[in-house]
């Protein structure tokens, strides 16, 4: 989960302290859930454990696959980044699509 965040704060130019923080802004909140959803489907992280990682309760990592599914459905340049993190962090890890 490590190679997941790190990634996601440079290519969304967010910073990991800012990620753990309860900061709600939309641009964190968004990496935030982003990070926590590509660590359950690369990672294979279970909820729980991702939601330990993030310090968070289970139910916002659930609430965070939720409003990353409906962001990747409507918004097209989101989709593209969200790729492009699957492939980044794929890459890093070794691990095939």
């Amino acid at each position: 989960m490590r190679t997941v965040l790190r990634i996601v704060c440079q290519m969304t130019h967010t910073r990991q302290r800012d990620i753990y923080a309860r900061v709600r802004t939309p641009d964190i909140a968004l990496a935030r859930q982003t990070a926590m959803t590509l660590s359950m489907k690369i990672a294979k992280a279970r909820q729980l454990d991702v939601a330990r990682f993030f310090r968070r309760d289970p139910g916002t990592v659930s609430h965070a696959v939720k409003v990353v599914q409906n962001v990747l459905d409507t918004e097209p340049d989101y989709a593209d980044l969200f790729a492009q993190l699957e492939t980044l962090i794929r890459n890093e890890i070794k691990q095939p699509a």
